[in-house]
């Protein structure tokens, strides 16, 4: 049963401070480039399909060296069974949309970042009840996710994600 919130968040990752999605470039933005929308969408899609196969070992190689530094391919399984708890695990997903802005992280850095949006059917509810999204991030020379969360809304979902 969701709150009466109008958003509700469940992270994967561990984040003190939340991700800021922000229109402004950071103050270094002359060394930061944009996160290209195909190569978002394919790391995206790709950790998307290993999370309703089970491939835990995938959806740990496809997040950011960060997460893959706090928490170790052993804890993916079980911090999915903690995400999947008030939703149902995901069993279909159709992508939805996409938006760009800027990440921001505890110790100050910013990354540009894609986030992109998944309808997704669960063991307990039908395709659109709930979304997930991930969140894609330049990592070293790739692309990885930086978090994937599952959100659902009270009331209607926007339209874009209908």
């Amino acid at each position: 049963m969701l709150p009466c919130a109008a958003l509700m968040f469940l992270r994967l990752a561990v984040v003190e401070v939340p991700p800021l999605l922000a229109k402004d470039p950071p103050p270094h933005a002359a060394t930061v480039t944009a996160v290209d929308p195909i190569k978002a969408r394919e790391v995206a899609d790709s950790l998307v399909r290993s999370v309703i196969a089970n491939k835990y070992a995938a959806v740990h190689a496809g997040m950011e060296q960060a997460f893959r530094d706090a928490i170790s391919e052993k804890e993916i399984k079980p911090a999915l069974a903690r995400l999947y708890e008030p939703y149902g695990k995901p069993l279909e997903a159709e992508y939805k949309m996409q938006e760009e802005g800027y990440r921001q992280y505890q110790n100050g850095m910013k990354k540009p970042m894609r986030k992109l949006w998944y309808a997704i059917r669960t063991a307990a509810q039908p395709k659109g009840k709930y979304f997930l999204f991930v969140e894609v991030v330049p990592d070293g020379k790739a692309l990885a996710a930086a978090s994937l969360q599952i959100v659902g809304f009270v009331g209607d979902p926007p339209a874009a994600l209908k």
